[in-house]
């Protein structure tokens, strides 16, 4: 979903951002079993969320964490 202004986030983009900022370190998995919903369906809402400029990975894949930007 392209995000037309960064308040125009889904109810599932808004909670993903609130347990980002909760523990930055919290895997995709963990991030579908908390909503229960599908592993795909986070990958996708979270790239969308990176493209806006919401969230970013800081260091790698394996090591690294997200953090949310300021809105």
């Amino acid at each position: 979903t392209v995000l037309d202004t960064k308040n125009d986030l889904s109810d599932t983009d808004q909670k993903i951002i609130d347990l980002i900022t909760h523990d930055g370190k919290i895997t995709q998995n963990k991030i579908a079993e908390v909503l229960a919903i599908s592993l795909r369906t986070v990958k996708r809402n979270m790239t969308s969320l990176q493209k806006n400029g919401l969230i970013e990975r800081i260091g790698s894949s394996k090591s690294g964490y997200w953090k949310v930007n300021d809105r």
